[in-house]
């Protein structure tokens, strides 16, 4: 609170806040002050204590720092010092337990390096030795290593047959190999026939269409042209075209696989004959 004094100032009274006492002197004079500035003081009661002086343009902005520092609240200040001190003493504890962490993490960083260099040195100690040891070759084994590796050897050869000779079984008694078997035979019998059919077209063409066609032009013809040519209607057309798809058949032939699975009359191949390829 304020209250005016005889001489024309105005004196702040003595305010307790947690135990502290200090006491406020406005001086708020009529004179000329340091070119027209208004001042109060602070001061303590506690003997010894510094005193403050301040000082401000108008009698206003004096008034106004008066009422503020009335109306300030010490324990509001200590509480936020309070807090502040909180934060500082968790961020302390932060710093120490990462400077902690960070020391073991150093300490396991430099045993880890020391174990690194005894094992490259290690290695190459054995690498060095590796070089200098003569290597044994194959006729330095001993003998019962020679037999066990032909014993090893005849087995697996042995085991391998006998699965190849197990799936080829297999797949010769399977639906599928029967298709492949009966697709074969048709293939087989096509191209016997056509081969066959060009053989008697060309015996035909060579023994009696030509021999005919020649009699005819002759002075005593046994037919005439027109008999010739309606008895052997096409016939040498016929035998042109089949010769060029015999030729196509056996192309593709020359291509047929080779490897055949299983024996008789109809062996099944392991590729398929696809005509439209």
């Amino acid at each position: 609170m304020l209250k005016t004094l005889p001489n024309g100032t105005r004196h702040l009274r003595r305010l307790r806040r947690k135990h502290t006492f200090y006491l406020i002197d406005v001086a708020l004079s009529s004179s000329f002050f340091s070119a027209l500035q208004y001042s109060f003081t602070i001061s303590y009661r506690k003997e010894g204590a510094r005193q403050y002086e301040l000082k401000a343009e108008t009698e206003a902005e004096c008034n106004n720092w008066v009422h503020a520092i009335d109306t300030a609240s010490f324990s509001k200040m200590l509480l936020q010092k309070e807090e502040l001190e909180q934060k500082h003493l968790h961020l302390v504890q932060i710093v120490e337990s990462e400077k902690t962490a960070k020391w073991q993490y150093t300490q396991q960083c430099e045993e880890l390096t020391v174990e690194i260099k005894k094992l490259r040195a290690e290695l190459c100690a054995l690498k060095k030795e590796w070089r200098l040891t003569p290597h044994r070759s194959e006729d330095e084994d001993s003998e019962e290593i020679k037999k066990i590796k032909k014993v090893q050897s005849f087995f697996r050869g042995w085991l391998c047959r006998r699965r190849w000779k197990q799936i080829v079984a297999e797949y010769i008694s399977s639906p599928h190999a029967e298709n492949m078997r009966k697709r074969n035979s048709l293939v087989f019998r096509m191209v016997e026939a056509e081969e066959e059919y060009v053989e008697q077209l060309q015996l035909l063409v060579s023994c009696f269409l030509r021999p005919f066609k020649m009699a005819a032009s002759s002075q005593k013809p046994p037919c005439t042209h027109d008999e010739v040519n309606s008895i052997f209607l096409n016939s040498e057309t016929l035998m042109f075209l089949h010769q060029i798809f015999l030729k196509g058949l056996t192309a593709r032939m020359e291509s047929w696989p080779t490897l055949v699975l299983g024996t008789g009359k109809n062996p099944v191949y392991c590729r398929a004959f696809s005509c439209g390829a």
